[in-house]
């Protein structure tokens, strides 16, 4: 019998009890096992509900935060834009080095949690400047998308522990299934002794492993 593993494919951990509860339901006297296997099938589809709904939720994360990010560029752009003809159209004058001492590409390459972090120490250099109304209304409109940047992030990361923990259920259910599968009981063995069935006759009611020639042809394109 093969244990399953972090290496055992997690629909292949379902096919192979599959395989088994549906081998010693033919075979008949194994109820306590085909139970045991039973509920852990049910446990591997409530578990595999949780993988699905931790898998879309950092998908849907991950797709907010790129939308935020090219938001955000876009108007860290044309803020630098308004505010570079406040300036008279000079890149040394002071109004406009006080936001952007590098150039306004430096900024929006930045992953999204550097760029907010960056154009939140906007927020204190507008202070001590000046700025025209239209230049301070495009300002704002960057600080009102930092904010959903920030949000947008700490979704994620919850999303990504959420993900975690499922990984670590997962886990958990290979070794109590594993457990189920090398404990078949009392039962399935004196029912191999009646019918004078080989030694090892329970390890046939469970998946032989995969070869590795077999495994390359399952997962060929």
């Amino acid at each position: 019998m093969q244990l399953f593993t972090l290496e055992t494919g997690w629909e292949l951990c379902r096919k192979d009890l599959r395989y088994s509860v549906a081998r010693l339901r033919a075979a008949g006297s194994h109820g306590k096992q085909v139970a045991a296997l039973t509920a852990a099938l049910a446990s591997w589809k409530s578990t595999d509900t949780e993988r699905e709904e931790a898998d879309d939720a950092v998908d849907d994360a991950n797709a907010v935060v790129g939308w935020v990010d090219e938001q955000l560029d876009e108007r860290v752009t044309n803020f630098s834009a308004r505010l570079l003809v406040a300036a008279g159209n000079d890149r040394k004058a002071p109004m406009y080095t006080a936001f952007f001492r590098e150039t306004p590409s430096d900024v929006t390459r930045l992953a999204l949690e550097a760029e907010v972090q960056h154009v939140a120490a906007w927020r204190h250099v507008r202070e001590e400047v000046k700025l025209p109304d239209d230049v301070a209304a495009a300002l704002d409109e960057v600080h009102a998308l930092e904010d959903r940047g920030r949000e947008a992030l700490r979704v994620r990361e919850d999303a990504l522990r959420m993900q975690g923990r499922v990984a670590l259920r997962q886990q958990q259910w290979r070794e109590e299934a594993n457990l189920t599968r090398r404990h078949p009981g009392p039962a399935h063995a004196a029912h191999g002794t009646k019918h004078r069935r080989e030694r090892d006759h329970s390890a046939r009611d469970f998946r032989a492993p995969t070869r590795p020639a077999e495994q390359r042809a399952l997962t060929a394109p």
